[in-house]
């Protein structure tokens, strides 16, 4: 069975989740790193973006400054 993960990192602020697995709630996980920024609606948008597919995840994705890489399985 070959699974693929994923691995999403901040540009910013070097943080990192690991090995991640299809249909994990990506605006969980890093909705934490932006805590700061809860009363900002551009960046919460950004953040349930993550969870779309697309050109909408890839400006999210971009706009928080995230990199989502595929990784061996």
């Amino acid at each position: 069975m070959n699974i693929r993960s994923w691995s999403l990192f901040d540009r910013n602020f070097h943080r990192q989740a690991l090995n991640l697995l299809p249909g994990q709630n990506l605006s969980e996980i890093a909705r934490p790193w932006f805590m700061e920024f809860g009363a900002d609606v551009k960046v919460q948008n950004a953040l349930n973006d993550l969870n779309t597919s697309g050109a909408r995840q890839r400006r999210a994705l971009d706009f928080l400054g995230l990199d989502l890489v595929a990784t061996a399985a």
